[in-house]
């Protein structure tokens, strides 16, 4: 599989080549074969695989040893595939591996077309547009009753998707009607309301106003959701509800092992738990929320070589510290004292004891550094997710000291295992905040979907700066942006059983 990309991507570059297109373009391509190619080659080299690779070995495995295809084939002859619209062309592979030796095979696949949103993932529309090129004359069942959403907001969201090109209903003509139908159509309909405000901030503070208006009068916040396009907007739109008192949930899927916040308190952590290296006591000190200065830093360094003096050994000595040129000495004290006052707590506390420690208090750095942050409510976010997985990690040993934990968070990095930002918020009757992907599968009665504008909602979709490489994508002809945008809408729209707001700034 690898080999194959790489010679797309030869190809794509002769064709540049051909086409005299600009050095810039040529110079992202190279670029790209490059990267491929080392990525490739370590993955070799360590004997690796990501999950994408698992799909492929099995695909070349089936395509390379017909007696393993025929085990396989006899062994699974009932094939049930939901969500069919998100998978992508080697998964689906897998699947005509399995069912080619039969001439009506028994494939059952659950999809809709008009909500294939993951693309960017791999996902391929074209499994379900193809489908009966792939497994031969099927029947075609549409579901079109609807036991979500009000006749208005059915007949609203069709309108939107019955715009598209690449839809199911266009190709199996005369065998798909997709207009959806109530299932109870005598429900009271609530109209569908647009607004606009001058601002970002305005939109955010009208939309919490109009959220304490549902509450009080009697809607639970658990009805309530809002759906922003990505991620930075869900966390303005937190900290103003945080401000009113209003809780709220955030569904979201960011790794917070990756955040360079929580990788510093990773390091102060490991420096607590075995504070015997000055290399890591010296990466500490260069933390943000320490606010030492670079030339403190580089006086400090120096000396501690010239003089054979340890780091440590300075923190604690302001005449040393005057004499290594250090301007802010008094704060280093501090500094020493409070990582001292920690390592002294940690030999007899435990793990969940020591994080309090170090969050609570008016001598708590981090705190200080926090409230200095513009994007203070994302970082207390990652340390509320990083503090929970500690205490579930600690659930059942009342033992677990923080060196367990260092080394238990050094597994997960070596490992690539991550911590996600997934529903956080501690009480059940709380508004969704979610993006417009993560949305996909929920319901609410009232939906606010915010930030509906050009350079918000298609900007995402134009993230690569480097096209890939046509060949390398089955079927990459079918590809059209703004169908894909429809389909996201489509998925948000449909969220809302009863009431959706529509909002542009």
């Amino acid at each position: 599989m690898a080999k194959k990309a790489v010679t797309a991507l030869k190809k794509s570059i002769r064709a540049i080549y051909e086409k005299h297109l600009s050095p810039k373009a040529l110079s992202k391509f190279r670029s790209l074969l490059y990267v491929y190619q080392q990525y490739d080659k370590q993955f070799s080299e360590r004997g690796l695989y990501d999950f994408n690779d698992m799909i492929n070995m099995v695909v070349k495995a089936f395509a390379e040893n017909e007696e393993l295809t025929q085990i396989y084939q006899e062994k699974f002859q009932y094939l049930l595939i939901d969500e069919y619209q998100d998978t992508n062309n080697a998964q689906n592979n897998v699947v005509v591996s399995l069912t080619k030796f039969f001439e009506s095979p028994n494939v059952f696949a659950v999809g809709d077309d008009d909500q294939s949103i993951f693309r960017f993932q791999g996902a391929s529309l074209e499994n379900i547009i193809n489908f009966q090129d792939s497994f031969g004359e099927s029947a075609i069942i549409a579901l079109v009753r609807n036991y979500r959403s009000q006749k208005h907001i059915l007949s609203s969201a069709t309108a939107v998707i019955s715009n598209n090109s690449e839809r199911a209903s266009n190709v199996f003509k005369g065998k798909v009607d997709k207009n959806l139908i109530p299932a109870n159509p005598d429900r009271k309909e609530e109209p569908i309301i647009h607004k606009s405000y001058d601002s970002e901030i305005e939109e955010i503070y009208g939309v919490v106003k109009d959220i304490k208006l549902l509450a009080e009068s009697g809607t639970e916040l658990e009805d309530i959701a809002v759906i922003v396009r990505n991620n930075k907007h869900i966390t303005k739109m937190a900290e103003v509800l945080g401000k009113h008192d209003i809780a709220y949930k955030i569904d979201k899927g960011d790794n917070i092992l990756a955040d360079k916040f929580i990788k510093g308190i990773l390091t102060l952590l490991a420096f607590i738990s075995d504070p015997l290296s000055d290399a890591r006591l010296y990466q500490i000190l260069c933390l943000p929320f320490f606010r030492l200065s670079a030339k403190d830093l580089v006086n400090l360094i120096r000396y501690s070589s010239k003089q054979q003096v340890s780091i440590w050994e300075l923190l604690s000595d302001s005449a040393k510290l005057s004499l290594a040129g250090v301007t802010e000495v008094e704060r280093l004290i501090n500094i020493s004292n409070y990582l001292s006052e920690l390592i002294k707590y940690s030999q007899v506390e435990t793990a969940s004891e020591i994080i309090k420690k170090l969050m609570q208090g008016s001598d708590s750095e981090i705190i200080a550094y926090l409230k200095e942050q513009k994007d203070s409510m994302q970082k207390l976010i990652h340390l509320y997710r990083f503090a929970k997985e500690l205490e579930s990690l600690a659930l059942n040993n009342p033992n677990y000291m923080l060196s367990n934990f260092v080394q238990q968070m050094n597994l997960y990095q070596e490992y690539g295992i991550t911590i996600n930002e997934k529903t956080l918020g501690a009480k059940d009757n709380a508004i969704q905040l979610t993006t417009a992907h993560s949305s996909k599968g929920h319901e609410y009665d009232h939906v606010f979907i915010m930030n509906l504008v050009k350079n918000v909602w298609e900007k995402d979709q134009k993230a690569a700066n480097v096209q890939v490489p046509f060949g390398i994508i089955k079927n990459q002809q079918l590809r059209n942006d703004l169908d894909e945008q429809r389909r996201l809408f489509f998925c948000c729209f449909n969220k809302s059983k009863r009431e959706g707001v529509f909002i542009f700034t």
